[in-house]
């Protein structure tokens, strides 16, 4: 749980288009944090806790999108104001 941002970390193991996105539980798009290609690394992006539009987040269940290659890996992150 986190109120105001928090710090999103990931592994690539070879160079691969990358997207990082926030949806809500109902799959829609709350943010893009990262969408282009990546070389093989660790990475550590900042989520601010605000939507698309710059307005901040509602408290609630969200979910961290790493998409590469033909994967994609989910966490499950909560806001609480």
């Amino acid at each position: 749980p986190f109120s105001t941002s928090t710090t999103i970390s990931y592994t690539i193991t070879e160079t691969v288009p990358v997207e990082l996105s926030i949806v809500n539980m109902q799959g829609d798009l709350v943010c893009s944090l990262w969408k282009g290609v990546q070389s093989a690394g660790s990475f550590r992006v900042i989520w601010n806790g605000v939507n698309r539009f710059g307005q901040p987040a509602a408290s609630g269940i969200y979910l961290c999108l790493l998409r590469f290659k033909d994967q994609t890996q989910t966490a499950k992150m909560i806001i609480m104001k």
